[in-house]
Formats: structure tokens, C-alpha cells, sequence
């Protein structure tokens, strides 16, 4: 399944899949559907804790799960690579 909120497939038996940026309620440099409470890009501030709990709410309702039996994979990105 492909929308603009979420990317998911019906290959594995778990609800799952990929968050894209459309949907959530941050502004600023958070202006997107995040989910993530520990960003500080280079000293510009955390987004609202209030903020992070209803995105995370609207994609935990579009999966169809509830807040008790998700789990919330991060990832980090950069340009160095360790070997």
C-alpha cells in the first residue's frame, strides 16, 4: 500500500512500514510527520514533546495499531561510513 502518509506492503503478516514526511502536525525545521523526540540539528531545538505524541498517534491509527503494541525503529543518516 502507497499514499502519501505512509509506505507499507502486505507481504509480512505485521503491520509495518516507512514514514514519509506528509501528515504530521511540527513546524519549523520539523515541519513533517516526525516521530523522533532526540533531533537537535546543529543547536536549533527539539520539536514540542506534544507534537512528537500526535504524530506518532496518527501513524500508529493509519498501521491500525494501538500505542501498547507498537514499536518505533529510528535510524541515523550521515556521510560517513564505518566499515
Amino acid at each position: 500500500m502507497k499514499n502519501n502518509f505512509f509506505v507499507t506492503s502486505a507481504a509480512l503478516d505485521v503491520p509495518h512500514g516507512f514514514l514519509k514526511r506528509h501528515g504530521g502536525v511540527s513546524q519549523g525545521i520539523y515541519d513533517s510527520l516526525n516521530c523522533g523526540y532526540r533531533h537537535d540539528r546543529q543547536g536549533a531545538g527539539f520539536d514540542a514533546e506534544e507534537n512528537v505524541v500526535e504524530n506518532r498517534r496518527r501513524a500508529i491509527t493509519f498501521v491500525g495499531g494501538s500505542f501498547k503494541t507498537y514499536v518505533l525503529q529510528s535510524k541515523f543518516m550521515a556521510a560517513t561510513v564505518w566499515l
